[in-house]
C-alpha cells in the first residue's frame, strides 16, 4: 500500500522542469537565481539540477529533454518553487507533531516541547533559504540605525545598552547584548565542570522576560 505524505502536496514537477529548461537557455539566469535555488527546491528533478549546475559552473552546455519548455517568467517560477520548499518544511513538521500527538505513550508536555523545537527548526531553515544573499546597503541601513537608536534610548533610560533579557553575567550581556528571541546552545569541553542547566539548550520565547532551559531529557524548566 502506498503511503501518504503531506509534503507531496507541495510539489510542482512541471514548474521544476520549466525552470530547469530556462536555466539551460541562459547562464546569466543561473547566476542571478543561484542565491535562492538549492537542490531541495527540486525534489523531483534533483539529479537534473545537479547536472545543470555542474555543466554551467564548468563552462559546458547543459541540456534537458526537448519537451521541457522554458518558464514564461523564470524569476516568478523560482519564487514559487522556493515557497513550495518552505511549505514542505512546515508540512514535515506538522506530520512529526501529528505522529507524537496520536502516540499515547508521549506525554503532552513532551509534545509541547516538540512543538517549540519544530517551530525553531523551521524558522532556522527558512532563514537558511535567504542567508548569503547580497543586499543593498540601503536595505540594511534602516535596520542598523533603528538598532543603534534603540540601544541609545535603552542606555539613557537604564544606564545599560543591553536590549535583551539579562543573563545575570555583565560581561556576557555586553558581548551578546542580552538574550534575544532564539535558540542558544551552551557547551564546553569535557572536564570543564559543566552542570545542568548549562548542558541544556536555552530557549527564549517571543516577549519572554526570562529564559527557559531544555535538557536532553526533554524536561522544560522555567528558571
Amino acid at each position: 500500500m502506498q503511503s501518504y505524505h503531506l509534503t507531496d502536496e507541495f510539489i510542482d514537477i512541471a514548474a521544476e522542469q520549466a525552470l530547469l529548461a530556462s536555466l539551460t537557455h541562459s547562464s546569466e539566469l543561473y547566476w542571478d537565481l543561484l542565491d535562492v535555488l538549492t537542490p531541495e527546491v527540486f525534489p523531483k528533478e534533483t539529479d537534473t539540477w545537479r547536472a545543470i549546475t555542474l555543466a554551467l559552473e564548468t563552462g559546458q552546455s547543459p541540456s534537458v529533454p526537448a519537451d521541457w519548455l522554458p518558464a514564461p517568467d523564470p524569476h516568478t517560477t523560482a519564487q514559487h518553487l522556493v515557497d513550495l520548499h518552505q511549505r514542505r518544511l512546515l508540512a514535515a513538521a506538522q506530520e512529526r507533531l501529528a505522529q507524537a500527538l496520536f502516540d499515547e505513550t508521549t506525554p503532552a508536555t513532551d509534545i509541547a516541547t516538540l512543538l517549540e523545537e519544530e517551530a525553531l527548526r523551521v524558522q532556522a531553515a527558512l532563514r537558511d533559504t535567504t542567508a548569503g544573499r547580497l543586499q543593498w546597503a540601503s536595505t540594511l541601513l534602516p535596520q542598523v540605525l533603528a538598532d543603534a537608536e534603540a540601544r541609545r534610548l535603552q542606555r539613557e533610560t537604564t544606564g545599560s545598552a543591553v536590549l535583551g533579557v539579562s543573563t545575570g553575567v555583565a560581561q556576557l550581556d555586553n558581548m551578546l547584548g542580552g538574550l534575544n528571541e532564539g535558540l542558544y546552545l551552551l557547551a564546553g569541553p569535557p572536564g570543564m565542570g559543566t552542570k545542568p542547566p548549562w548542558r541544556c539548550r536555552l530557549l527564549l520565547r517571543p516577549r519572554a522576560t526570562s529564559p527557559s532551559w531544555w535538557s536532553p531529557s526533554s524536561m522544560l524548566q522555567r528558571i
